[in-house]
């Protein structure tokens, strides 16, 4: 071993969890009986980083565990935009502001780009998109020895709206195209979304308001089981005017498809959130921001 163990024993089957090194180094250790069978494990690994850039299709940021201010810049191809959202945010606010500690985003490759947004507190963020193909962030906490947290995800899109996209994570939330603000017209829009195996991705809605003068047949979201290697398996398709119900997946994957008219409403949004769980079971919803039961 490379000593300064952090002793974690992962067996069974286990909600995935963050779990971060004390150095630069870390070693993983599988041992097997040789008789029992399962599908094993699946990891995903990101570096914490700080002046550092990012430039794969996608991947993973988090926080530094120690310092003062952070710089990250996350850089996509001419032509791309970048889509982010977060699986984990707390950057405690004793103040009611952020002034000790926040994440400020900027929609360019520096802090003389455009501020979109100044992030502290506990709610989970919403998605944030670029308007180009760069996006830099900047982290500040006065006080080192304190609490503060944050996980996001980060993807290229072909759309500037955020349109459609591949998603990985235990725990997503996601929203239509331009949101807030309504979606724009004659989209065609994919979302994959996927949890680790062993576990089933459970939706919510906590909004879906779409509207369109020609209804179903322009403006519409269809939500799609995947299972194997099978073509994916139509669950139902949702028009102006429905009630969206839970969904929890056969399997660990789902395809969302929103398709807008030329037709449709300006102020049509939908607000959704995900996590992965185990076979019939929404209780780890509760507590989520924004849940309710």
């Amino acid at each position: 071993g490379f000593g300064n163990s952090i002793d974690q024993t992962l067996c069974g089957i286990q909600t995935s969890q963050v779990i971060s090194t004390l150095t630069n180094r870390v070693e993983l250790r599988f041992v097997s009986d040789g008789q029992t069978t399962a599908p094993g494990f699946m990891m995903q690994y990101s570096l914490s980083s700080c002046n550092g850039t990012f430039n794969q299709t996608s991947g993973r940021i988090r926080s530094p565990r120690s310092g003062g201010n952070c710089y990250t810049s996350i850089v996509a191809p001419p032509g791309k935009y970048i889509f982010i959202y977060f699986s984990s945010f707390y950057l405690q606010a004793l103040d009611g502001e952020c002034t000790e500690r926040s994440l400020k985003v900027y929609d360019g490759q520096d802090s003389s780009s455009p501020l979109i947004a100044t992030l502290c507190g506990y709610q989970y963020p919403s998605p944030i998109r670029s308007s180009g193909n760069k996006l830099y962030f900047v982290f500040t906490r006065q006080n080192q020895s304190d609490y503060s947290v944050y996980h996001l995800y980060y993807t290229q899109t072909a759309n500037e709206n955020g349109c459609g996209s591949t998603f990985f994570g235990n725990e997503m939330h996601l929203n239509s195209p331009g949101y807030p603000n309504g979606s724009p017209a004659n989209l065609d829009c994919y979302y994959t979304i996927s949890v680790p195996p062993n576990r089933h991705v459970f939706m919510r809605f906590f909004g879906f308001d779409i509207s369109d003068t020609n209804g179903c047949n322009s403006t519409y979201l269809q939500i799609y089981n995947v299972i194997g290697s099978a073509d994916p398996t139509l669950f139902s398709t949702y028009c102006p005017g429905d009630q969206i119900s839970d969904h929890l997946s056969p399997m660990n994957t789902v395809i969302i498809r929103y398709v807008t008219g030329a037709t449709v409403s300006n102020s049509s949004t939908w607000d959704l959130k995900t996590i992965a769980t185990v076979p019939h079971s929404s209780t780890e919803f509760e507590g989520l921001p924004g849940s309710t039961t």
